[in-house]
């Protein structure tokens, strides 16, 4: 875990006073000056999210086919994107924006065999470190064990990855990142 995405992550939730999950990314990323635009995509890829920059405004196109989850979390890395790569990632088009065409040509494309670039590893960090901020967690767990001390490790993801409105495989990922599923499990 890098320690800059942390901060950056931890300045964002400071700056808009977001004091418990779930974190409103589609209101940060507004105003953080972006436009957050859900179409669907129909292109052969599994397409989640893409930032588009333009000199007078930024865009994030998201998948509506995708789930609300999945689309939180696109949303948070967009985010990452514009805060930690400023300049890197943009569209340069001369004629007006159509997002469903910059979807099908301008997009960064993974497939479960493809290795992840730094900057896209680093967008993904943030977004969990934005939608599952360290202190939100252990928070919500310590609330969890004190008044279910038995609770079954599957419902404990089940019921955080419901509050904090992230998958639950998003969820066991980061607690075990954390190193907070140690001595929970059987």
């Amino acid at each position: 875990m890098s320690k800059k995405i942390q901060q950056k992550a931890d300045e964002i939730l400071r700056q808009f006073r977001i004091p418990e999950p779930p974190v409103p990314v589609e209101y940060i990323a507004r105003e953080l000056g972006a436009k957050v635009i859900f179409k669907p995509y129909r292109g052969k890829e599994k397409i989640s999210g893409v930032l588009i920059r333009e000199i007078k405004r930024t865009l994030i196109g998201i998948n509506s086919e995708t789930s609300p989850t999945r689309q939180r979390f696109s949303i948070a890395h967009e985010i990452g994107h514009m805060l930690l790569h400023k300049g890197e990632i943009f569209v340069d088009m001369t004629s007006r924006l159509n997002i469903d065409s910059v979807m099908e040509i301008n997009m960064r494309q993974t497939s479960p065999t493809m290795k992840l670039d730094k900057k896209e590893l680093e967008a993904n960090e943030f977004a969990a470190e934005l939608l599952m901020p360290i202190q939100f967690i252990n928070d919500l767990l310590t609330e969890k064990l004190d008044t279910n001390p038995d609770i079954e490790v599957d419902q404990l993801i089940k019921e955080m990855s419901r509050r904090f409105e992230v998958s639950q495989q998003a969820m066991e990922y980061r607690l075990k990142q954390l190193g907070l599923l140690v001595g929970l499990e059987d």
